[in-house]
């Protein structure tokens, strides 16, 4: 946009059409290049005898960045930039729980980043004195487990040495990372405990990487007496007989005869036939 040539001699006025350029502002011409010093301004009359060329001198707009924290929280200062310099973006000091710094962004909705934290940036804008409002970007932090505890044991949690286990019942709280909790009756593992000795068991739960434990008890099987299906013996005539105010009839006997370990007698009477 730069006006055209002018012929004349002795003293004429510069023209009055200023060029433009893309972020700088036209501050005058000068009869010297390179220079940031203006001569002369359009329609001053200057004084030639011979031809000149005159230079446009330009300054470089400046403009501001304003950040916006978009649902996050913390502050931060505007930063100020000049046209066609680079320039890192002041580093990122926002925070919001529960979610990642992603970057800037121009729009207020955007789900992804234009420029990242601490990006070398220019020419955000042409316009001087202008602002820009580079928005925080933010991602969902994905809900995690924090912790897990046992809610409810298994069912059964005493075996004899050689029995199967089993988790039925087993129940676990998990806290989230978003802070809420969920009781859960399946999706963990549960470790297998060695079942061919005494003694008591840890079990380990684990889910999405978290465990808990519970213990059961595994006890020696007993032993069942080897009795034949019959043997002898006789019981002898009650030695005496003791009356107690509400046990009733207390009888003592004596058995003769080898009973073999863990068997037991059993006797009954007909009520009808009792004096």
């Amino acid at each position: 946009g730069a006006p055209a040539s002018q012929t004349g001699f002795g003293t004429f006025n510069i023209s009055s059409t200023v060029p433009t350029r893309t972020g700088y502002t036209f501050v005058g011409w000068s009869s010297v290049y390179p220079s940031d010093i203006a001569d002369f301004q359009p329609k001053e009359m200057i004084a030639i005898d011979a031809n000149i060329t005159l230079y446009a001198v330009w300054q470089a707009n400046t403009y501001n960045v304003k950040f916006n924290a978009n649902g996050g929280t913390g502050t931060m200062s505007n930063q100020s930039f000049t046209y066609d310099t680079a320039k890192a973006l002041t580093a990122n000091s926002f925070t919001r729980t529960g979610y990642t710094f992603l970057g800037w962004s121009t729009s207020s909705t955007a789900t992804s980043a234009t420029y990242t934290d601490k990006q070398f940036v220019k020419n955000l804008t042409t316009t001087n004195g202008g602002y820009v409002t580079l928005y925080a970007v933010w991602q969902k932090d994905p809900v995690t487990v924090s912790s897990i505890s046992i809610a409810t044991k298994p069912t059964k949690i005493e075996y004899y040495v050689g029995d199967t286990f089993s988790s039925n019942g087993l129940t676990i709280k998990a806290v989230m990372s978003d802070g809420t909790i969920k009781t859960l009756t399946s999706g963990f593992t549960v470790s297998k405990p060695n079942m061919s000795t005494a003694g008591t068991k840890t079990i380990t739960v684990t889910y999405s990487g978290k465990t808990a434990t519970f213990t059961i008890k595994v006890i020696e099987k007993p032993v069942t007496p080897d009795i034949p299906e019959e043997f002898v013996f006789s019981i002898q005539e009650p030695s005496r007989i003791e009356i107690r105010n509400k046990d009733g009839i207390v009888l003592h006997t004596v058995v003769e005869g080898e009973l073999p370990d863990g068997a037991r007698i059993e006797w009954s009477w007909d009520n009808n036939k009792f004096d």
